[in-house]
């Protein structure tokens, strides 16, 4: 599996997650879509689940980043916020919900995946549950309901974004560090089966990962790295509740050390 790098140069990554920061509160702006559902016994968030389970295996039998069936909810989570005759078959139909999946995916590999996986592998997969024309179809409908704007930031990204200006490898040791970027891999993962947090900024989500991680570290390296996850948390636009979740963290750490 590949794992984000958190090195770099210090300006380059504040101006991208400056850009991050700026697009997930526009174009890329999430909310509760399932509250609109006509048939919540049908399309609800277990519904979701299972399917993200079943897109995270598809990409480990494929030999795929995980990562990418996060961005493929990212895309479907987005699309179903956009009122369209689609979009209410979706909500209304579970083989719509699943068909809108599938495309999701599906771009979502051509985007992040170096193999790409036909529609046809896709319909061959359904067992025939879906034409390779379904499919085709579907991914246009998504694409052009979302203006084509594809690139959300992951939380997964936001983590590692905010890692990188942080600069953590000055305060840890190599397994040490190698130990927090495995850890918020599997948490990201994790997050995406949430339809709660899915429709949450990412940048929260990201640094909220974050900063659990940094807990379970070592107590000598906790007060410097929550220090420097706070000052990342006040320069940029992130909630102020996870910078008064932060606070008060090392309020509490410093208390303890009296």
């Amino acid at each position: 599996m590949a794992r984000w790098s958190t090195e770099g140069n210090a300006p380059v990554e504040r101006d991208a997650l400056s850009i991050m920061l700026e697009k997930k509160q526009t174009i890329y702006h999430c909310e509760d879509y399932l509250i609109e559902s006509p048939r919540p016994d049908k399309i609800n968030e277990m519904a979701r689940q299972k399917l993200v389970e079943w897109c995270m295996s598809i990409c480990d039998v494929c030999k795929f980043q995980r990562e990418t069936a996060a961005f493929a909810f990212g895309l479907l989570d987005r699309y179903l916020l956009r009122p369209s005759v689609w979009r209410a078959m979706a909500l209304r139909d579970q083989r719509e919900f699943q068909l809108f999946t599938i495309a999701s995916l599906y771009i979502a590999i051509k985007m992040n995946e170096r193999v790409v996986v036909g529609s046809s592998i896709f319909s061959s997969i359904s067992e025939g549950g879906y034409s390779i024309q379904e499919i085709e179809v579907a991914e246009k409908i998504v694409l052009f309901g979302l203006s084509w704007h594809l690139n959300k930031p992951t939380a997964l990204q936001m983590s590692m974004q905010i890692l990188a200006i942080m600069d953590a490898k000055t305060v840890l040791d190599k397994k040490s560090m190698q130990w927090l970027i495995d850890e918020v891999h599997h948490q990201t993962e994790l997050a995406v089966h949430s339809y709660n947090l899915s429709i949450q900024r990412p940048s929260t989500v990201g640094i909220s990962i974050l900063f659990l991680a940094i807990q379970q570290l070592l107590e000598e390296h906790q007060s410097v790295l929550l220090g420097s996850l706070l000052s990342v948390a006040q320069e940029f636009d992130f909630d102020e509740s996870c910078q008064n979740s932060i606070s008060s963290q090392m309020i509490r750490t410093a208390a303890e050390k009296q």
